[in-house]
């Protein structure tokens, strides 16, 4: 006759444990790696102007993921800020900000702007 294996109550206590502390230490890194590409791509942008030379990179957007992972049109240039449709750019400004979209289309592109590390005054919208 066979003998069942049963697992040690402690040992699962504290492989559970581990695991969840791992998890948490993962979670911390990946944050902390966000923030810093984040801040790298948005300086990277910062030195393209308006991007007419030397395009924009894509930034990620405040929870990790990135425009092209949701489908959206990548921001190369700050003409194609200005040319996103009203669904895009209520996409884009609820991604980057963490807010729901406002009915100010103007102030929506100025602060995607800004989220990717381009000067507002670039995209000449006045």
């Amino acid at each position: 006759m066979m003998n069942k294996l049963t697992p040690c109550p402690r040992l699962v206590k504290y492989t559970l444990t581990i695991v969840l502390q791992l998890s948490a230490k993962l979670e911390r890194m990946e944050s902390a790696n966000n923030k810093i590409m984040r801040t790298t791509f948005k300086m990277f942008n910062r030195d393209c102007g308006d991007g007419s030379e030397m395009p924009f990179i894509e930034v990620p957007f405040i929870d990790g993921s990135t425009p092209s992972e949701h489908n959206l049109p990548l921001l190369t240039n700050t003409e194609s800020i200005k040319n996103l449709n009203l669904s895009h750019l209520r996409e884009y400004y609820a991604e980057y900000t963490g807010y729901c979209a406002t009915t100010d289309e103007l102030a929506m592109k100025k602060a995607i702007a800004l989220e990717i590390g381009v000067s507002p005054s670039k995209l000449r919208l006045e």
